[in-house]
């Protein structure tokens, strides 16, 4: 099914006047914002990012905002997602809950 719309942006990457990608904390741009860093998938094709710096540069974890990112509306067709969780580094607390 073909779709139109439904791009994955990430708001606060946008292109400066050299057409590079940068990031900027303080404004945030929209998906109807061409600067907007927006990926339009294919049937099949993934996006994959981090949302935290490496461990190696922040024990801590400190958040990559630059991943902050929205779906775009979808204007034609339906969109699946699939999400996966990676975790980076062993896990130093308590579950919040219990599968069982």
């Amino acid at each position: 099914t073909m779709f139109t719309g439904g791009a994955t942006a990430f708001p606060r990457v946008k292109k400066n006047a050299e057409g590079k990608s940068v990031f900027n904390m303080n404004t945030a741009g929209l998906c109807s914002d061409p600067d907007t860093l927006q990926v339009q998938l294919n049937k099949g094709d993934a996006v994959l990012f981090w949302g935290y710096h490496p461990q190696e540069e922040h024990p801590d974890g400190k958040i990559d905002w630059a991943s902050e990112h929205t779906g775009c509306k979808v204007e034609k067709g339906t969109k699946w997602i699939a999400t996966v969780w990676f975790r980076g580094s062993e896990w130093r607390g308590e579950a919040p809950f219990s599968f069982f």
